[in-house]
């Protein structure tokens, strides 16, 4: 077994170095054996779920590849996808058929078992392999894709990792044109950081020819604070914008209504929406841990579609599968890169806006920790929520007032060190475990600009870390990368680089927004042949009466 693994993992080495040097210390587990069929043949069960047949895995993969050859051929495809490498019987025989060939292994475990049970070399250098768990399979696919891709799904492999089959089968879908809903409607939150991302959704669906409609709810933001501040009923004011939102809608009449979190859509629109028949999505932004959103609970079982920046490690799945949201989809920030870019400014922005470290952002406890150890860099401060008298009140810039997006573009572009810390669940200390880099990670790289971030874990999922972006862990290893980095501005110049070529390949909003499209045309859209009627105060759809 050892010698058959060896010389499987000097294959492995030659097509995917990477891979190969992780493969040695990856742990199988008890929950994986294999053992022979009665055929003699090795067969794979992981988890108590036979992967191959007890009896005879090489017939079973005849089979198997016999029903895909035939998918292939009805479809005119000129490459085939499959899910799920096992011990790789079913992608021998789909080789035979001379045909492109990707193959997807999300489990590493698996993956070992099989280089320790069989021999692997011949797929190893016939097939394209990707492997292990990727966020993002759309960069992976893509000369597969473009000559036409039959997707075939090796079913025991799929069961074991269900979330992941839907993420490669929803980026196998972007690849496909004119793929979801084009009709949409965008309600836009009342303040806070999400107002921009939701100008720059609006802007990357326009850019793929969808029919955008909005309502800017920002534009009754000055009226309910005056409502709060009057002590007057703030429930009452957005009951009533939200029956602003429902009249916008059915005059628009969508094939689908998106909304980021912090929108003004209650219970009770999302109620009479779900009984008129239209479909709704919502993009959730935020950490699921932050007790200032919990009513994220109330109203995510109301939507079609819940959209998080959370990945499924973070324990958002979880809660929300347990509260009835059936469709969640990880959907992590981007770059607008309209927005985003490199700037040329002058000598006046540039000592105003920039500095030898800053950070822009609202006051978290763990940012001020920080802050607190670094006064000797002098570091600008951007941002709301900090206390103007404490010891950093005098670092923070514009008395603490909020930074306009153009504003926020002129100071990572002037900064040469921009720190970016996230929100932590544990008040000074800071967070590995968030499942998420936030929004600002990707707005700072497609500046081109420099940044050192806390070290969050699967950050290596978006970025290269020491590569692309800097991480530290602590304040003392911080220090050291600022001093380093401060006398090394060539290695600063040519991160700045590499991560905006990141941010263009991977990381835009119109990447983003096809991925949401592409979701909602997997899961229940009905296609967009209804016609929308009204019926009292209602809409309906006849296509969903139909069904």
């Amino acid at each position: 077994m050892a010698d058959r693994f060896e010389k499987n993992l000097a294959c492995l080495n030659r097509v995917d170095p990477r891979t190969a040097a992780l493969l040695p210390s990856q742990e199988t587990g008890d929950s994986i054996e294999w053992h022979l069929s009665r055929c003699g043949s090795p067969t794979l069960k992981v988890e108590g779920r036979y992967f191959h047949s007890a009896y005879n895995p090489l017939e079973e993969a005849r089979h198997f590849a016999g029903r895909g050859i035939k998918k292939v051929a009805l479809s005119g495809h000129g490459a085939i996808g499959v899910f799920g490498l096992g011990l790789g019987y079913h992608v021998r025989e789909l080789l035979k058929s001379g045909l492109p060939l990707i193959v997807v292994e999300p489990r590493l475990d698996v993956f070992k078992a099989a280089m320790e049970a069989v021999d692997l070399r011949d797929v190893l250098t016939g097939a394209r392999l990707v492997l292990g768990e990727r966020w993002n399979y759309f960069v992976e696919m893509g000369e597969f894709v473009r000559k036409g891709m039959t997707v075939l799904v090796h079913k025991p492999s799929g069961e074991g990792a269900s979330q992941v089959l839907e993420r490669f089968m929803c980026h196998v879908k972007m690849k496909e044109p004119g793929q979801g809903p084009k009709r949409l409607f965008f309600v836009f939150p009342l303040e806070g950081a999400t107002l921009p991302i939701a100008r720059y959704c609006v802007r990357a669906l326009q850019e793929l020819r969808c029919e955008v409609s909005c309502f800017d709810s920002s534009l009754f933001c000055r009226e309910a604070r005056m409502v709060k501040e009057k002590g007057e009923s703030l429930d009452r004011y957005m009951h009533e914008l939200s029956e602003k939102i429902l009249r916008a809608i059915r005059a628009s009449r969508p094939e689908y209504v998106i909304a980021l979190s912090q929108s003004p859509l209650n219970r009770t629109a999302l109620f009479r929406l779900r009984e008129e028949g239209v479909k709704t999505a919502c993009w959730f932004l935020e950490d699921h841990r932050n007790a200032r959103y919990e009513y994220w609970q109330g109203v995510a079982p109301l939507y079609d579609c819940f959209f998080t920046i959370q990945d499924q490690q973070s324990g958002i799945f979880e809660r929300l599968q347990s509260i009835g949201v059936r469709r969640c989809h990880h959907l992590p920030g981007a770059a607008s890169t309209g927005i985003h870019r490199p700037l040329r400014l002058d000598e006046r922005a540039r000592g105003e806006m920039g500095a030898h470290l800053a950070l822009l952002g609202v006051h978290y406890p763990s940012r001020s920790k920080i802050l607190s150890g670094l006064t000797q860099y002098h570091p600008k401060i951007w941002g709301t929520g900090w206390d103007l008298n404490s010891p950093l009140g005098p670092l923070v810039q514009r008395g603490g007032s909020w930074i306009p997006e153009g504003d926020a573009v002129k100071v990572y572009n002037a900064t040469k060190i921009n720190l970016n810390t996230h929100y932590s669940c544990h008040g000074q200390r800071l967070d590995p475990e968030g499942g998420y880099i936030n929004p600002r990670t990707f707005e700072i790289a497609a500046c081109s600009a420099f940044q050192i971030m806390d070290f969050r874990k699967g950050v290596d999922a978006y970025f290269e870390p020491g590569e692309e972006v800097d991480c530290f862990h602590d304040l003392e290893s911080l220090k050291s990368h600022i001093d380093y980095y401060l006398t090394h501005p060539e290695e600063r110049l040519e991160m700045g680089l590499r991560c905006r070529k990141r941010v263009l390949r991977e990381h835009t909003y119109r990447h983003r927004m096809r991925e949401m499209l592409a979701f909602m045309a997997l899961n229940g859209w009905a296609g967009g042949k209804g016609v929308w009627r009204f019926h009292g105060k209602g809409i309906r759809n006849r296509a969903l009466e139909s069904q």
